[in-house]
């Protein structure tokens, strides 16, 4: 599972929830870790919109997956607006659902009072030949969050994303990529995003 990315003391994400906070003014990655517990990492929209064009070339590389299928089930986007607090509601479940076996959506990532919760200062992205290894790490000392979606994931994660920028009415200028970006299929990518 694991593609190289990061320290051995970082923490593998089992299961995530994005959510755009609208008192915060950012995205929410709410997630559950291997060790039963819930961590919520805040993306900035100008950290985003440095990974948004990675996970567009990433998606581009895959042979069946084309990067605005959005007919998703119109469940995926919903915004937590009367709380600073991370995801009390069975938010956007633009979920990534990393270990479901099953097409079906699980219940959203909803963090406790006393989840940690952080800043993400930045994305150590690498797209391997089966998946796409996203690796969260802060400038306060936390352990890195590895954040692992096979390419049948990665799309449908990128939409929830798309979702939380639309709602969050941030520029969807990264969103459109340049006609002439190249492909290197199968070939390891890592991008350090600061």
């Amino acid at each position: 599972m694991s593609q190289g990315v990061g320290a051995p003391e970082a923490v593998v994400v089992t299961r995530a929830t994005l959510a755009y906070h609208q008192i915060e003014d950012r995205i929410s990655l709410t997630c559950a870790v291997s060790n039963d517990e819930c961590v919520v990492l805040w993306l900035t929209a100008r950290l985003a919109s440095q990974l948004v064009p990675h996970l567009c070339q990433a998606i581009k590389q895959l042979p069946d997956v084309t990067p605005d299928d959005g007919n998703g089930d119109g469940n995926r986007e919903e915004t937590d607006t009367d709380s600073a607090t991370p995801a009390h509601e069975p938010a956007s479940d633009a979920a990534s659902e990393s270990g479901s076996a099953q097409g079906v959506p699980e219940a959203p990532v909803v963090a406790g009072a006393d989840s940690a919760a952080w800043l993400v200062t930045a994305i150590d992205l690498t797209n391997g030949p089966m998946l796409v290894q996203l690796g969260f790490r802060d400038d306060q000392g936390h352990p890195p969050l590895l954040f692992s979606l096979e390419h049948t994931q990665l799309a449908q994660w990128s939409e929830g994303l798309k979702s939380c920028y639309a709602q969050a009415g941030w520029s969807m200028e990264c969103w459109h990529m340049p006609a002439g970006a190249g492909s290197q299929n199968d070939v390891t990518q890592r991008v350090a995003l600061h």
